[in-house]
């Protein structure tokens, strides 16, 4: 069996299987939403023939799983599979010392328009006037970066932000948060989001379909209805402090997201593989 593991790879490989005299059994993978970065040839013909020659294909989220249904690809051969987080290496890397910020929203990812920081800051403008003490820390750099800097100083946030850029080991400053921010436009799973909860941390995003799936607001977090409501935004970011979700709980319900429950779930999926004709 080969597993491959993005798109790219996907359609390689189901090529070069069907090159081969002696046929090996393939299971893809799919991580993310398409967009139109990638071509529509690919995304329309390429991409939907490689994974239908495939025996199974992994979704890290049911929202990449409703998007091959929706590609017409047979939901016998589709799996979900989320990521899985290193909890234990996660809650070692969180012991770090870091600076000092005193109370403050931390958002981690990449400076790109999809991560919708403007819509962040906004909204973090209007969660000041009620919380004036709150930093918001940045972890994470990016295209963006100095667009988002300029923004900050016409909103006369340079007091109030806290630029850590990127780093190799962001788990001190989820850590010392008192929530995670999510703004993003769109998400297929969102690996700091399961992060944030395998630390304890209360998480405030926006409706993407990934956090949605993990969250079961209110249960494990808080979504807000729209991508644009700062207003809104800013109230959930309020209550969630007010009424941030147990340490405990979301810790235990971290533990769905584990590499044993993903190992024991991969492994079932490859001994069936192996198993099939």
């Amino acid at each position: 069996v080969v597993i491959s593991g993005s798109e790219n790879c996907n359609i390689l490989l189901a090529l070069a299987n069907s090159l081969c005299l002696r046929k090996t059994k393939i299971i893809t993978s799919q991580h993310s939403f398409l967009n139109s970065d990638t071509s529509g040839f690919i995304h329309n013909y390429l991409l939907p023939w490689a994974l239908k020659r495939s025996s199974v294909t992994l979704c890290v989220s049911k929202g990449i799983k409703d998007m091959l249904l929706d590609m017409k690809l047979d939901p016998a051969k589709l799996e979900v599979l989320y990521n899985p987080i290193d909890k234990e290496r996660i809650i070692a890397c969180s012991k770090e010392k870091v600076g000092v910020f005193g109370q403050y929203i931390v958002f981690v990812g990449r400076m790109y328009a999809v991560k919708n920081v403007p819509f962040l800051f906004k909204s973090f403008q209007l969660f000041l006037k009620d919380h004036p003490s709150f930093k918001l820390v940045l972890v994470g750099d990016g295209p963006e970066t100095g667009k988002l800097k300029r923004m900050a100083d016409e909103l006369g946030l340079q007091e109030s932000l806290v630029w850590v850029g990127a780093t190799r080991n962001p788990y001190p400053y989820i850590a010392g948060a008192e929530l995670l921010a999510l703004s993003s436009l769109s998400e297929s799973l969102s690996n700091v989001v399961m992060e944030a909860l395998c630390l304890g941390k209360t998480v405030v995003s926006t409706p993407c379909t990934g956090p949605v799936e993990i969250l079961h607001a209110p249960t494990y977090g808080y979504v807000s209805n729209a991508f644009d409501d700062c207003e809104e935004f800013a109230g959930i970011m309020s209550h969630a402090i007010e009424h941030g979700i147990p340490s405990s709980v979301l810790s235990e319900y971290s533990e769905k997201f584990s590499i044993s429950v993903s190992a024991r779930k991969l492994n079932a999926i490859i001994n069936q593989v192996v198993r099939s004709k």
